[in-house]
């Protein structure tokens, strides 16, 4: 037995050893990182090389702990176009925090001024939203009207993170905005506004999304839609009557939102619109039921005849999903 000894010490001599790794690899020496400068730290701090894996997070640590001197240079790298990059700078202010807020904002207001790109510029303002500081809040307004589309969406995003009511008032001018894309951004914006807001910000943002339901753009009703889905019992009757008494897209859309809300109050009110006349109605009708979690007898009967003998194969299809979906 006493052979057997001898590796076993050895093994254990081994991981005891400084520098020396279980599989008898070299541990990196992150004592070296303490004289590198904030570029050679960010180097390792957002590589992928094998030779750096064991730095990469003493070189973050170091990077946070001299914030002093790494902030003025980590502000200088957000118009970088490499993806691993971005991640290390988002990681590196957020874990900074409130002390990157004012290098953040200047290197926004500067970064949405160049002509070629506005890559730095939505960087700063996406981890501006992440750390959530309100000082934030009135230099991204300040870039609603940038000229565009993809800095002014990054600003919705970024407002409907940081909420409040300067932010909700944003969104709803952003809702207005000629490109398609801002609004929706505007809308998903306004949609956790409503949620995490004061009733007088939920109130103003609900309003606006009722409005975005008739929308050119499917993506902006349809984002608006799901928001009202998610607000509660209150919009019931609002949106009661909007499928009621709004025109073509608008009843759609309300009926959708609320099959969203769910429970028996709105089933009540969307069952109804499974005998309209119009089979996109119907259709949504049949969708609504389905998603709102709340099944009668009468509407179960209902959506066996459209799903058995309706006179369009979509009100079909959509009565059949939501008679499937309640079985689950």
């Amino acid at each position: 037995m006493r052979p057997a000894i001898i590796p076993v010490f050895a093994f254990v001599l081994a991981l005891a050893l400084p520098g020396v790794g279980a599989a008898g690899e070299a541990e990196p020496d992150t004592l070296s990182l303490r004289s590198m400068t904030p570029e050679e730290l960010f180097i390792r701090a957002s590589s992928a090389e094998l030779q750096y894996r064991g730095l990469l997070e003493p070189a973050r640590r170091l990077l946070v702990r001299r914030q002093e001197e790494s902030i003025p240079y980590l502000v200088t790298q957000l118009d970088t176009d490499q993806p691993r990059e971005r991640i290390a700078l988002e990681n590196l202010f957020v874990r900074i925090g409130e002390d990157a807020v004012p290098a953040l904002i200047e290197a926004l207001e500067e970064e949405a001024l160049r002509d070629d790109t506005t890559r730095g510029a939505r960087l700063a303002a996406y981890v501006l939203a992440r750390i959530g500081d309100e000082a934030a809040v009135r230099p991204l307004i300040d870039q609603s009207g940038h000229g565009q589309w993809k800095m002014r969406s990054s600003v919705a995003d970024a407002l409907g993170h940081l909420g409040g009511p300067r932010a909700a008032d944003a969104l709803v001018g952003l809702l207005q905005d000629d490109d398609d894309s801002v609004r929706k951004a505007a809308a998903a914006g306004l949609d956790r506004i409503a949620r995490d807001g004061p009733d007088v910000v939920r109130r103003h943002a609900e309003d606006a999304l009722l409005e975005a339901l008739d929308d050119e753009f499917y993506g902006v009703r349809f984002a608006a839609s799901d928001a009202l889905g998610r607000l509660g019992d209150e919009l019931v009757p609002q949106l009661s009557r909007l499928a009621a008494e709004g025109a073509g897209r608008t009843r759609l859309l309300a009926v959708r939102s609320l099959g969203r809300i769910g429970g028996r109050d709105a089933l009540r009110e969307i069952a109804p619109y499974l005998d309209d006349e119009s089979w996109t109605v119907r259709a949504h009708a049949a969708e609504a039921v389905g998603a709102s979690g709340a099944m009668t007898r009468a509407a179960r009967r209902r959506l066996e005849e459209l799903a058995a003998g309706d006179t369009h194969p979509l009100v079909v299809a959509k009565a059949g999903a939501a008679l499937e979906k309640s079985e689950d």
